[in-house]
C-alpha cells in the first residue's frame, strides 16, 4: 500500500486497515474479476495499462462508484482503486440532458406532424382563398414553429410571426423575406431540391443558416404539398423550427448518447443505429442473439453492473 485517502477504502478492504503489505480478500467480486486481467498484465512485465470501467459498491452508509486501473511501468506494477462520484453524477447528469434533448427532437417531429395534416385538412377544403381563412390564421398563429404557406408557384400566401422570428436579429439585415430565404438555403445545399417540387413530393431534412457574426442557425425544415382532389398542387405547407441547440448537444455528447455511463458498453439505442444502417445497405447480414439466464438472480446477487 503505497497511498490512500478516505475511509471507503477501509471498508471496502479492510484487510488494508494499517497494513502497507496485504492479502486482498473477496470483498468485492468485481475487482477479484479486474484482478485476474491485471495479473495477465503484471505478468508480461511489459509496460502498460487497462482499466476496469466503473462499478458499482454497496458499503454499509453510502454507494460509491470504482474504477481501477493495472498498471505495469519500470518493472513495477500498480494497482489504482479510484472513487468517481463526482465523474460518474456529471457523466449522468450529462446523459440525461442528451436524452432530454432526443425527446425534444421527437416532440419537435410530431409537433411538425401534426401541423402538416392540420393544415392539410383546412387547405383542402374547396371554400376559395383558403390561407386568408380564420381557421387557418388560427392554426398558424397558435403553434411555435415557423409556418408559410406559398401557392403552387412557390408564391407566398400567409406566414406566421413565429417564422419571422426564427430570422430575426437585430445584428443581421436580410436581404430576402424569410420565405425566399428558406427557398435559397433549401436550393443550395440540396441538389434534389427541384425534383421534390416537380414530382410534389414532402422532404424534412435540416438547412443551415449562416448569419455572421452569429454562430449561425441549424433549421429543421418540413416541405409538404396540399393537393386538390384531382392530384394537383394547390398549395405548398413549410415548417420550419430551430433545432441549433439540440444539433450541437448530441453532437458534444454523441458518446453519452450511444454507450451506457457505468459500463461504457453500447447501449440499445446504438444497437438499434447500426442495425438500420446494415438494413439500409440492403446486403444480407446475421443477428446473433443471446440470452442470459437468471439473469435477475444474478443481478440480485452480485448487483448491477
Amino acid at each position: 500500500m503505497i497511498y490512500k485517502s478516505g475511509n471507503w477504502l477501509d471498508e471496502l478492504l479492510s484487510e488494508t486497515v494499517g497494513k502497507k503489505v496485504c492479502v486482498i480478500e473477496q470483498n468485492s467480486a468485481y475487482l477479484e474479476d479486474f484482478l485476474i486481467d491485471a495479473e495477465h498484465l503484471w505478468q508480461t512485465n511489459k509496460d502498460g495499462r487497462i482499466e476496469s470501467g466503473i462499478w458499482t459498491e454497496q458499503l454499509s452508509t453510502q454507494l460509491i462508484r470504482l474504477e481501477a486501473s493495472a498498471v505495469q511501468a519500470d518493472h513495477q506494477s500498480y494497482l489504482v482503486v479510484n472513487k468517481l462520484e463526482d465523474k460518474y453524477n456529471q457523466k449522468q447528469q450529462t446523459l440525461q440532458i442528451a436524452r432530454e434533448m432526443l425527446l425534444s427532437t421527437d416532440k419537435i417531429s410530431e409537433q411538425h406532424d401534426y401541423l402538416h395534416a392540420r393544415l392539410e385538412e383546412l387547405l383542402s377544403e374547396p371554400n376559395g382563398s383558403l390561407a386568408a381563412q380564420q381557421p387557418v390564421a388560427q392554426a398558424l398563429s397558435q403553434t411555435d414553429l415557423g409556418v408559410a404557406i406559398l401557392d403552387a408557384e412557390l408564391r407566398l400566401l400567409n406566414c406566421n410571426p413565429a417564422l419571422r422570428a426564427l430570422f430575426d436579429d437585430s445584428q443581421v439585415e436580410l436581404d430576402l423575406p424569410p420565405d425566399k430565404l428558406i427557398l435559397e438555403l433549401f436550393r443550395a445545399q440540396y441538389p434534389e431540391c427541384e425534383r421534390i417540387f416537380s414530382t410534389a413530393s414532402s422532404w424534412t431534412g435540416e438547412i443551415y443558416w449562416l448569419n455572421p457574426p452569429q454562430q449561425g442557425k441549424w433549421l429543421k425544415l418540413s416541405i409538404h404539398p396540399i393537393k386538390s382532389e384531382t392530384q394537383r398542387v394547390q398549395n405548398w405547407l413549410f415548417s420550419v423550427s430551430d433545432v441549433t441547440q439540440i444539433k450541437y448537444l448530441l453532437r458534444r455528447n454523441e458518446k453519452l448518447t450511444h454507450f451506457d455511463a457505468l459500463t461504457d458498453l453500447p447501449n440499445r439505442q446504438y444497437f438499434w443505429q447500426n442495425l438500420e444502417n446494415k438494413i439500409k445497405q440492403n446486403r444480407p447480414f446475421y443477428l446473433l442473439y443471446i440470452d442470459i439466464k437468471q439473469f435477475k438472480r444474478i443481478t440480485w446477487s452480485f448487483g448491477r453492473r
